[in-house]
């Protein structure tokens, strides 16, 4: 099977659009700063070589699991990142349940690795093939 690449931004535009649709706008409001947050500390260094880089969860589904991942770089204060990145998740889990969102239920596999393109980091998934 082939792998396939989905770039970071792409998450972020679906997982935008989707916190912006909330009529609670304080909640997403603190929501979108905090992914904003997670991007930008995620951003902050040009990737030239994967192997500095690591990736995490990011988001909740109702059902459990991440809705993506991020990229990092171990040249960021990874302690700092992983504990923000952690409160942003439970924030989204915590703002799934009270609004009682419904989910896919669908297990979102991680990424099989990272590749840096033109200074950012790209997250690499296998392609999904017949049963899969």
């Amino acid at each position: 099977m082939k792998p396939f690449k989905v770039n970071f931004y792409v998450y972020i535009v679906v997982l935008g659009s989707l916190l912006s649709c909330s009529s609670d706008d304080v909640q997403t409001d603190d929501l979108e700063e905090q992914l904003n947050t997670l991007v930008a500390l995620s951003e902050s260094v040009t990737c030239i070589d994967s192997n500095d880089w690591q990736f995490a969860g990011i988001g909740s589904k109702p059902c459990g699991g991440p809705t993506g991942y991020i990229a990092y770089s171990n040249a960021i204060d990874t302690v700092d990142f992983l504990s923000r990145l952690a409160a942003y998740n439970e924030a989204v889990r915590a703002y799934n349940e009270s609004n009682g969102l419904p989910s896919d239920c669908a297990l979102l596999n991680p990424p099989t690795r990272i590749e840096c393109e033109d200074g950012k980091a790209v997250l690499v998934y296998q392609e999904p093939g017949p049963g899969n």
